[in-house]
């Protein structure tokens, strides 16, 4: 018949996967025809991912406030229960950052154990007349060319702020006991959001993963916003809001401290009489005086025992772009001369 079977052994020197390749030669036979007389052809051999696979659970508070400490427990087990000694890495990352960059929690076990193409080549005469195309030509993407990005660059913000802080948190290199188990405490700064817990346990000859999302959040929350950036003389209004989760009603009371280059125009402090679960929007007028550097805007809120610090850079930048001034001197041969450069450019803006 035309139908050939094989027993091939499977071992672990397989781990994680193989390909199983084949070629089939038949008699050359005189016909009217150009027929095909070798033909190949491989498949994948898939291994069972449970006996590296270790199963992380993360036990954490579903919700907790800014500024505290995060007790957060990881246990590490094996496909048949038991807990296994294994070395743990913990991170805690905005959620929003990893969803802006589409950031995906770890999983050593897909990774190390991912269908990859097969390690050997099969070598004939047709790979001679099929068009070749080298891999640094296919995969390389095209770039602009000229001087575009250097001119660019001059027209970029010369004041610097760090405006957002992100938050990512990590804890690694901490081992469990021999029941599996490790706890790993985080200091959780100022920061308002959901918080995602994932932790990548790895021993000898096995790996896994978890995630967990953690909500971080006061009872009372204040949310202000600001533009990107001011220049000289600019005025803008910093809305604010104010909502009150705390379970009773009380006076609130919000302040703005400005630092640097900005200031309050008119009043600084407002308060107002809150009802539980209720939000109330107040206005700031914020103006940048006539120099220019990073400001900080310091807004302090209150509501009986509840108190929110933040704390926002925001860069006044120079009103006009870029500027580039040139001249020529004459110098007599055998004669010297001193050049005066131009004065009041922005601190580290020259070259």
């Amino acid at each position: 018949g035309n139908t050939a079977e094989f027993r091939i052994p499977v071992t672990t020197n397989l781990r994680p996967n193989a390909h199983a390749s084949v070629s089939v030669i038949r008699e050359v036979a005189a016909t009217g025809m150009q027929d095909v007389y070798r033909a190949t052809g491989s498949i994948p051999i898939l291994l069972d991912k449970t006996p590296v696979s270790l199963a992380v659970a993360i036990t954490a508070p579903e919700e907790i406030r800014p500024l505290t400490k995060l007790d957060v427990t990881v246990s590490v087990r094996d496909a048949e229960g038991l807990g296994q000694e294994a070395e743990v890495a913990l991170a805690a990352v905005d959620e929003g950052i990893c969803m802006l960059t589409d950031f995906k929690t770890p999983d050593p076990v897909d990774f190390f154990t991912a269908l990859r193409k097969a390690c050997v080549e099969m070598s004939d005469l047709y790979s001679m007349l099929m068009p070749e195309t080298s891999d640094e030509l296919s995969s390389v993407l095209s770039h602009t060319g000229g001087d575009l990005g250097r001119l660019l660059r001059g027209r970029l913000n010369p004041v610097k702020s760090r405006r957002f802080k992100p938050v990512a948190l990590w804890s690694g290199g901490v081992m469990t006991d021999s029941n599996g188990l490790v706890q790993i405490s985080l200091d959780i700064p100022e920061f308002s959001g959901t918080m995602r817990l994932m932790a990548v346990a790895v021993s000898r000859d096995r790996f896994g993963s978890a995630d967990q999302q953690v909500m971080v959040r006061r009872p009372f929350t204040v949310l202000s916003t600001l533009p990107r950036f001011l220049a000289p003389g600019d005025r803008c209004t910093m809305p604010v809001e104010l909502h009150n989760a705390t379970g009773g009603e009380g006076e609130a009371v919000v302040e703005i401290l400005c630092k640097g280059p900005a200031f309050v125009d008119g009043n600084s402090t407002a308060g107002k009489h809150m009802k539980n679960n209720e939000r109330i929007p107040l206005e700031f007028a914020v103006e940048a005086g006539p120099s220019v550097g990073p400001a900080e805007i310091r807004l302090k809120a209150s509501l009986g025992d509840e108190t929110v610090e933040e704390v926002v850079e925001i860069p006044v930048r120079p009103a006009s772009p870029l500027q580039s001034v040139y001249g020529t001197v004459a110098v007599p041969a055998g004669e010297s001369t001193k050049l005066s450069f131009p004065g009041r450019w922005l601190k580290g803006t020259g070259r």
